[in-house]
């Protein structure tokens, strides 16, 4: 698991950089038992994080999109709820990391359409 988009800071990375950081992780192990994910979650500490929901929201379409970009459509990352959950597996799935935490956190903002 690559957590190489930050949830401390508004500012999103690159995609070249995470594509680029993504290329040199396959060259110890292969693409297909890689992920991308954030780092941690957007409320990593008691205070909170600086990102408002429409940073948040940024940085969690850019792991999607950069997802896309590298394992292709059919990678597991998905902005929309899949229509049967349950069948997704986890080998398919390239957006992890704090994914039920993020989920549950999107559906408390109203943001489950990222899901």
């Amino acid at each position: 698991m690559l957590g190489l988009v930050t949830t401390k800071r508004a500012v999103l990375e690159s995609k070249d950089d995470l594509k680029r950081r993504i290329d040199e992780a396959a060259r110890y192990v292969t693409l297909e038992q890689l992920c991308l994910s954030p780092q941690c979650g957007f409320a990593s500490t008691a205070e909170g994080n600086a990102l408002t929901s429409e940073d948040q929201v940024a940085k969690l379409r850019l792991v999607v999109e950069t997802a896309h970009e590298v394992w292709g459509e059919g990678s597991g990352a998905s902005v929309s709820e899949p229509a049967n959950a349950s069948a997704t597996t986890a080998p398919a799935r390239r957006v992890t990391g704090h994914a039920r935490h993020t989920r549950e956190a999107c559906r408390q903002e109203g943001l489950s359409n990222l899901w």
